[in-house]
């Protein structure tokens, strides 16, 4: 009997790190250029990198990215060059805050975020 306990303790406790597993590849820009601040460029020119995601256009969704990252601007009718679809947010963030790497890292965990590409405002 008590085998069974283990067992089924030995698979939530896998299925909840499966869920939390990093996907660093659904960021699709170079994390190395960024200095410890989040910050990227030579010495006296330095500037943050903002980044764009798509979300589904769901409240629980949209309250869990922001906990997550405080620095988003959520945009509920913008593409961004992204390509979000009507059914979804575009979502802007900036590696110009405490943590950004942690942040980005937390992104990646969740299911319903693709990819996460730099955003150029062209």
């Amino acid at each position: 009997m008590h085998w069974r306990l283990i067992l089924l303790l030995v698979l939530a406790i896998s299925c909840q790190k499966e869920r939390e597993t990093l996907q660093m590849e659904k960021i699709n820009f170079d994390l190395s250029q960024l200095n410890e601040d989040g910050l990227v460029g030579s010495k006296d020119g330095l500037r943050a990198l903002d980044y764009e995601f798509c979300i589904p256009d769901i409240e629980s969704f949209e309250k869990e990215v922001l906990s997550i990252d405080p620095s988003l601007k959520i945009s509920k009718g913008s593409r961004g060059r992204i390509g979000c679809s009507q059914n979804e947010f575009l979502c802007i963030g900036s590696t110009h805050q405490d943590g950004y790497l942690k942040i980005l890292e937390k992104l990646t965990t969740l299911h319903y975020i693709e990819k996460i590409d730099q955003c150029l405002y062209e």
